[in-house]
């Protein structure tokens, strides 16, 4: 498909396909008759040109059967297709043959040879009308397009050709001739005056015929006109012949063999252009039929050589218009963008053999007449020149848009969907806050009221208020470290170490946890995978995995299977997989495997049991799975759920395989170094209620207290009293400076002042990033006095170290 009129693409293909051996000798077919002619004229005529049965031998084969092939192809090809000019062309070659073959066996006769000839010449002088008249006869009458009407004409023609032939040859025989054919030897009036005739109109023949080639581009015409051309010629010498036996004679003949072959030829190339022609048809057909866009572009002009029809209903314009824009005027930037790249990617590839990495379907972005913009998928094939280069692409063009609509549908229902699943966790997880933070308040309050009252009464009891106030305070702010775990947000210290041997020295704990009619299996592999990890998070995951497990048999018997194994990431399950988003890595896997025989879970339910705060057993419960998450997103890890409602379930924990040695067992942290408490310290708060709660426990530690709101009045009070402050107790989130900020400018006004920063972040996480000073100690938030008191006593002592 290249764009150009049928007889320009015949015009093309035949130009630059490859020929045949058959085919190149007809391109030399004209040299050889010149020398030919050179050799026949310089031999004896009694040698070669006067054997017995040579010339009507020769006529039969070559004026006759050759052809008769030609004549029998075109009427075939009338009768199946009905182009006119092909009877006429078939019925002047059958006449040409048949009167050739009739001269050459009875131009021994006694009659002969002047009778003979002037039938050949006859026939010469039908023949070349009849194909001047072809060129123009595109049809039959519209009485006559019938497959049967069509028949019927071809046969009645061959049939009055032969007919006529014969009775010419069996007058001849019969020596019953018209009077004007005149008998004896030497040319006649009426033979020379025919036989010119036929000459020129056989030059005029060929000449008709060039002509159609030139307008029509088909090499059937060029082929044609050629071999008429050779045939003229031969009829010409041997208007000159001094005798039928002459060489002249011989060259003449020699010529008209020459010029048969040649519209033999052309009679091939006419079924090779009528087949691209059916073919053409085809294609266009089912282009234009089909409402996909068919087109070719042309990579050296960078435009559009062919454009299906149904590029109207997909952009509105028509093939003419589109093809007469560029390709950059019918795509997005983003697309066009996208179409050099993959130009650009099968120009390279193509340079280097591969087309295994060329993408053949792709997704453009189309501009519309009416300024809006249409999706297709773009199937493309490449074509290439003699040196593997692109020069064009072919390509279909499907629109796409209302799929991709329908997948706009679909993610914003999606998220509309997980919106209002986020709505309903965010609502139970806040009402679960609530109740855990209002039982624990209720504790607070109601102790420290009692506490208030046996003061005023005087009576025993305010130390044990006290600390139950303390332990509900305490369980309050545990709630808030679990939420950060769930959130993924523990950096805690990361050693090397065995999964099973840590599982091991969990299973006394774990057994004595459970209920006696529950079995715990166990397969510990030793030594069993190695992960790096936080060991005290991994404890944990394995306790609320069997906590989990025993909680879901109720009061029933049953068992639960532990297994620890190393997994390939093609072994873990895509389904029920948290963190949904998670991917596993080429690296293997350690596995830990927790299996129950309990009542087991709906699979609608799976998707939520890592919701915080969800929990089908009671109200207030439903922190365990969603702490077990929590750890795995701060480990890189994922855990996968397989479960049926009565038939247990199977919680498999996958952890990176570490390729690093076990830890050591590390050393036990020296305590913070005693010091004495005495200076000043700078306290730097934006809640007020903290700021007056640690402003007391620092004082009662001894120390006089600077208190700031935020960082701009910690740097103004720190200029004022530079001299006395030892040390800097920051909060890190506050308005106008934060703690970061306000540490950067206490260092420039001191570099050595210790500073210790204070956040209810976990520490890894707080210190994250690149930070131009640090804090000699973290305090995390909520603290006691005696974490408190370590803190500043750590800062201190740093300081000294320093100092």
């Amino acid at each position: 498909m290249t764009g150009q009129s049928t007889a320009d693409q015949s015009f093309s293909q035949e130009s630059t396909r490859k020929y045949s051996p058959i085919e190149k000798l007809a391109f030399i077919s004209l040299p050889l008759f010149l020398l030919l002619s050179v050799f026949i004229l310089m031999l004896s005529p009694a040698t070669i040109f006067e054997p017995p049965l040579l010339l009507p031998i020769l006529n039969m084969i070559f004026l006759t059967i050759v052809p008769l092939f030609a004549v029998i192809a075109m009427l075939q090809d009338f009768v199946r297709n009905g182009p006119g000019r092909n009877l006429f062309f078939a019925c002047a070659l059958l006449i040409f043959g048949l009167t050739s073959m009739v001269a050459g066996f009875a131009i021994s006769l006694p009659t002969s040879p002047n009778p003979t000839v002037t039938i050949h010449n006859i026939g010469a002088f039908l023949t070349a009308l009849l194909l001047c008249a072809a060129p123009s006869v595109q049809d039959l009458p519209g009485q006559w397009k019938t497959y049967a009407r069509r028949k019927g004409v071809a046969t009645l023609a061959v049939l009055t050709i032969v007919s006529l032939t014969c009775v010419l040859s069996v007058l001849s025989v019969m020596d019953v001739l018209p009077p004007f054919f005149v008998r004896g030897k030497g040319p006649t009036t009426l033979r020379v005056t025919v036989l010119f005739a036929a000459v020129g109109l056989m030059f005029w023949a060929s000449a008709l015929a060039y002509r159609a080639f030139r307008k029509e581009r088909s090499f059937f015409f060029y082929w044609k006109s050629i071999g008429l051309a050779i045939i003229g010629t031969g009829l010409l010498v041997v208007l000159f012949q001094r005798g039928v036996g002459s060489p002249e004679g011989w060259l003449g003949r020699t010529a008209q063999y020459i010029g048969c072959l040649y519209l033999l030829y052309s009679t091939h190339v006419s079924f090779y252009e009528q087949s691209l022609l059916d073919s053409e048809k085809r294609y266009h057909l089912l282009a234009e039929s089909t409402s996909d866009v068919v087109w070719q572009l042309d990579l050296l002009t960078n435009r559009y050589t062919y454009i299906s029809p149904s590029i109207y209903r997909l952009r509105g314009y028509t093939p003419e218009e589109a093809m007469s824009q560029p390709l950059e005027f019918g795509l997005t930037s983003a697309s066009l963008q996208d179409v050099q790249g993959l130009i650009r990617q099968a120009t390279e590839e193509f340079a280097q053999g591969r087309t295994d990495t060329i993408t053949p379907v792709r997704e453009v972005e189309q501009t519309c007449k009416d300024g809006s913009t249409v999706w297709t998928e773009v199937s493309t094939t490449f074509v290439l020149d003699s040196d593997h280069r692109p020069i064009a692409i072919n390509g279909i063009s499907r629109s796409i848009t209302e799929r991709k609509l329908a997948d706009e549908d679909r993610r914003r229902l999606e998220r509309e969907l997980q919106q209002l699943q986020k709505t309903e966790s965010l609502t139970r997880m806040a009402g679960a806050i609530a109740h855990h933070f209002n039982n624990q308040l209720g504790v607070v309050i109601g102790n420290l009221e009692l506490a208030m009252m046996n003061k005023l009464s005087g009576s025993s009891g305010q130390d044990k208020t006290l600390a139950e106030a303390m332990k509900s305070a305490i369980k309050a702010a545990e709630m808030s470290g679990f939420m950060l775990t769930y959130l993924g947000q523990t950096h805690d210290k990361q050693v090397t170490f065995d999964l099973s041997g840590t599982c091991n020295s969990s299973l006394s704990m774990l057994r004595a946890a459970i209920p006696k009619d529950v079995v715990l299996k166990t397969d510990l592999p030793s030594p069993g995978p190695t992960v790096r990890a936080n060991e005290k998070q991994i404890q944990q995951v394995l306790t609320n995995l069997v906590t989990n497990a025993w909680e879901a048999m109720g009061d029933g018997r049953g068992a639960i299977n532990l297994t620890v194994k190393t997994v390939s990431p093609a072994d873990i399950p895509a389904s029920h997989r948290f963190p949904v988003e998670w991917k596993p890595q080429e690296n293997d896997y350690a596995c830990l495997e927790v299996a129950d025989t309990g009542c087991g879970i709906a699979d609608n339910d799976i998707e939520k049991l890592f919701d915080p705060f969800y929990s089908s057993k009671f109200t207030g419960r439903g922190l365990g799975l969603p702490v077990i998450l929590g750890i795995l997103r701060a480990h890189l890890g994922a855990v996968t759920v397989e479960s049926e409602p009565g038939k247990g379930s199977l919680f498999r924990v996958f952890l990176p395989v570490s390729a690093e040695e076990v830890s050591r067992q590390p050393e036990k942290a020296a305590e913070a170094p005693k010091m004495e408490g005495g200076g000043t310290v700078l306290l730097v708060e934006d809640e007020q209620a903290l700021l007056k709660m640690a402003g007391i426990m620092i004082t009662n530690m001894g120390y006089t207290v600077l208190q700031a709101k935020d960082g701009v009045e910690a740097v103004e009070m720190f200029q004022q009293h530079k001299d006395k402050i030892q040390c800097v107790l920051c909060d890190l989130t506050m308005p106008r400076m934060d703690g970061w900020g306000t540490l950067a400018a206490l260092r420039k006004l001191s570099p050595g002042i210790p500073v210790v920063l204070a956040s209810g972040y976990n520490e890894n996480q707080v210190m994250a990033g690149d930070h131009l000073e640090l804090p000699q100690a973290f305090l995390g938030k909520p603290y006691m006095s005696k974490e408190l008191r370590d803190a500043i006593h750590l800062a201190m002592a740093k300081k000294a170290e320093i100092g």
